[in-house]
């Protein structure tokens, strides 16, 4: 075993990636008594951000000065090892020039490591022309953009897409103000995957990630990665390990909160890491900004914290779930659905409870979870207004993968490519610059908002991606046949089996297609009773619970070969993997296993 300290006091002083207190960022580690010199030509009011820290219980003085400059711009010692603390430097009395900067390390006892983390120039002004080599379709680029990504959220319920319960006002105001897609498709459905394929517009297929150890090729361009290069600051959070660095999500991102930097129970809302996002937007509201926000409230165990959990459950209710809940639990036979407590139909109809009335009370709090999310990403918007960034932040907001409520007998998530597991929320808002209250009714999919949000943005699009712009449906100068391309395109979804995972009578490996109002699911490893084939149609029957491929065996054909030659397309373009595939860290397979993915 070589301890972190061990290992950086043997390799050269340089960039590293770094974590203290599972907040990690993209450093500079040196060893005193060093000293790190770069020679840097400033900006208009540039300032230097930076945070500072240790892994020493010893002091260690961090000084920072400009050659041939007699004043010190910083000069801080460190006692607490194990912790980041700020320290932006002004200097604005250099703006316009080129000087070397020089990064020094100091302490009684040589070899002492400090970290320099995330070092980079900004400039306060002109921050709209950094941010973008040149104008959008749409305009002037936005100076932020904020990407929010929920997890195990269905589309169908939220009111802004119809449902009865105002379980998020904040979406739908943002959506009533902005652009909502009314029918977008995840490309998979569980979160190491899906996220995978949103900040690098790539299918699973392609990407390569699978299973729980699997990682991002250092080849795929990560969203981070194409706002970084631009200028922008970037910020992230991962409230559950798969979208952070354990599957090298963290490329180009400056800090990153991963689940283990809040309290245990601190994941299953989105506000300690929106307690931490608010005071980065501050300091940073005058340098363009891109920030991932990953909240986990919608996910299970679905109850809520107060007073959400009490909006559509009251407590005589409360005690009747608790009771069924542990009436049904030794009747569950698959050991992962046991431990997290979520039984099948056919497991609560043996036990002698009704599966609707089950549901219903499941709703109840998977409902006031959403509930609980959109207050806290209200807190967002508000902080915005009060920066005066509101009108010039462009926001997305879209979910990971939906969740099982017994359409097919089973619950949970990441098992089949049903309408329950791939109809997502999807939506834009930026004010004035979008319209309010366009509704886009075409099929979209979710590897799609990547490319979008660079071109509003102004930026280049990777040619590696395989989404498409979505700019053509609300652009004033779309030209028709983009328009028309994207209108008559198939999208895709997938699943396979993770490497690993316990055998389940539900799971299968799958691939998806949606066109012409088809959705047509191909089984190519499917449990007994299950055809290899079935079509629905799509826009009336979104949870997929008629299969009508043998009324429609022409269509069936016709879907099946474009399935297949997108299969086929997508493995070619498969990025190749990188050497390092280092697994889960010890403290990320124990939340793991406390989540129920692993046993």
């Amino acid at each position: 075993m070589i301890f972190r300290k061990e290992h950086l006091l043997s390799t050269p002083t340089g960039v590293s990636w770094q974590g203290l207190e599972n907040v990690f960022r993209e450093c500079l580690v040196s060893r005193s008594p060093e000293t790190i010199t770069y020679t840097v030509h400033l900006p208009p009011e540039p300032w230097l951000d930076l945070a500072i820290g240790s892994l020493e219980e010893g002091p260690v003085t961090f000084a920072i000065s400009i050659k041939g400059s007699e004043e010190t711009l910083l000069r801080k010692t460190l006692t607490t090892p194990h912790r980041w603390e700020p320290v932006p430097i002004d200097l604005r009395n250099w703006s316009n020039r080129t000087v070397e900067l020089a990064f020094q390390l100091e302490s009684p006892q040589n070899g002492t490591l400090g970290i320099w983390g995330a070092p980079v120039i900004r400039s306060r002004a002109n921050t709209q022309a950094q941010s973008s080599p040149r104008e959008s379709a749409l305009g002037a680029p936005p100076r932020g953009v904020i990407l929010i990504v929920a997890d195990t959220l269905r589309r169908d319920h939220l009111n802004a897409y119809g449902y009865e319960r105002p379980t998020a006002p904040t979406l739908a105001k943002l959506a009533s103000e902005g652009v909502l897609f009314a029918d977008n498709q995840s490309q998979a459905t569980w979160t190491k995957v899906s996220v995978s394929s949103i900040l690098t517009s790539l299918y699973p297929t392609t990407h390569g990630v699978v299973s729980g150890p699997d990682r991002i090729s250092a080849a795929a361009v990560t969203a981070a990665e194409a706002f970084r290069s631009a200028g922008y600051a970037t910020w992230a959070s991962s409230s559950v390990v798969f979208s952070g660095q354990s599957t090298n999500l963290h490329q180009g991102v400056e800090v990153l909160y991963e689940r283990l930097s809040v309290p245990e129970q601190g994941s299953k809302t989105a506000r300690p890491f929106i307690d931490l996002l608010l005071p980065w937007l501050k300091d940073h509201k005058d340098s363009p900004f891109f920030v991932f926000l990953h909240v986990f409230d919608p996910h299970s165990p679905f109850e809520p914290r107060p007073p959400y959990n009490h909006i559509w459950m009251d407590g005589q209710e409360r005690e009747h779930f608790i009771d069924w809940t542990q009436k049904v639990k030794d009747s569950i036979e698959n050991d992962a659905m046991r431990s997290r407590e979520l039984p099948s139909r056919a497991e609560l109809e043996k036990a002698g409870i009704d599966p609707a009335e089950y549901v219903r009370s499941q709703h109840g709090w998977y409902d006031g979870s959403i509930r609980g999310m959109d207050d806290e990403i209200a807190r967002v918007l508000e902080a915005l207004e009060g920066l005066g960034l509101r009108d010039d932040t462009l926001i997305a907001f879209l979910s990971d993968h939906g969740e099982e409520f017994l359409e097919h007998g089973h619950p949970w998530h990441g098992r089949t490519v049903y309408g329950e597991m791939t109809n997502v929320p999807m939506m834009l808002n930026w004010p004035g610059r979008l319209s309010a209250g366009t509704v886009i009714e075409d099929t979209v999919q979710s590897i799609d908002l990547l490319p979008t949000l660079l071109e509003i943005s102004g930026l280049e699009i990777p040619e590696l991606y395989q989404g498409e712009s979505l700019v053509p449906y609300f652009s004033p100068n779309g030209e028709s046949q983009q328009l028309e391309d994207l209108q008559r395109r198939p999208v895709f979804s997938e699943r396979r089996t993770p490497s690993g995972a316990q055998e389940e009578t539900a799971m299968r490996d799958a691939f998806a297609v949606v066109q012409d109002g088809w959705k047509l699911i191909h089984n190519t490893v499917r449990p007994e009773g299950i055809n290899e084939y079935e079509l629905f149609d799509h826009n009336n029957d979104p949870l997929n619970l008629k299969d009508v491929a043998a009324e429609q065996p022409e269509v069936v054909q016709r879907l099946a070969a474009v399935l297949n030659q997108w299969l086929e397309e997508a493995a070619a373009a498969r990025l190749s993997p990188d050497e390092d595939t280092e697994g889960l860290s010890p403290a990320e397979l124990q939340q793991l296993r406390a989540l129920g993915y692993v046993q």
